[in-house]
């Protein structure tokens, strides 16, 4: 689905939230702003800079730097276990591997998969890879976390823990966290509503903003 004229800012220490029915470009905006697919038209700035402006090398770095992703598949690397999914990107972000080790452990352990560490994608139900999935863009501390549907395959248990997390990493690290998503469950937590259709933004509702009245 092609977006259409749309203008957007988001702010530090925020949680976002994207629906809008299947094919209303969700998953194409949240690429675009994540570096991922380049418009057709129109900047996608981020401190200053228009990242579409930047050569493949620099994009790769930004993408490296200030950008993680939660993936609807999950996006794992099937020869390497949940642990080493995690640590392979925060040594490619320049954390000793000491350092990397203990990160992902910790993480995978705060999100519940403190059993699974050695465990191979092939070995993990769908929830306990997603689960791993955002372990890793917690881990990152990038300053843009990107996020589809990232509670599909978790219960209300996991996805009320999951929030939290994203939650807290928002306020901590001054984190964009923008993820679209059809949870209903999820959209109680956000700072921020917006319903996409047919490429464009619809509605915007700032949810801090209504709580002050």
């Amino acid at each position: 689905m092609a977006m259409d004229n749309i203008h957007l800012e988001l702010t530090p220490s925020s949680f976002n939230i994207l629906t809008g029915p299947s094919g209303a470009g969700k998953s194409s905006l949240l690429s675009s702003l994540g570096g991922l697919l380049p418009p057709d038209s129109g900047n996608v700035c981020f401190e200053g800079k228009n990242i579409w402006d930047l050569s493949a090398k620099q994009l790769c770095q930004h993408r490296l730097n200030n950008c993680s992703y939660i993936f609807q598949d999950a996006n794992l690397h099937p020869c390497l276990t949940a642990i080493e999914q995690v640590i392979i990107l925060l040594r490619k972000k320049g954390v000793s591997k000491q350092d990397a080790k203990l990160i992902a452990e910790q993480q995978l352990t705060e999100i519940g998969l403190g059993n699974k560490l050695n465990l191979l994608p092939n070995q993990l139900s769908g929830g306990e890879k997603q689960r791993v999935t955002i372990a890793r863009a917690i881990a990152s501390s990038a300053k843009l976390i990107f996020a589809d549907e990232p509670t599909s395959s978790l219960d209300s248990k996991n996805t009320e823990h999951v929030v939290e997390l994203l939650l807290n990493t928002a306020l901590k690290h001054d984190a964009i966290i923008f993820c679209a998503t059809h949870d209903e469950r999820v959209l109680a937590h956000a700072h921020r509503i917006l319903h996409m259709e047919s490429g464009k933004i619809q509605s915007d509702t700032n949810t801090l903003e209504q709580d002050k009245l």
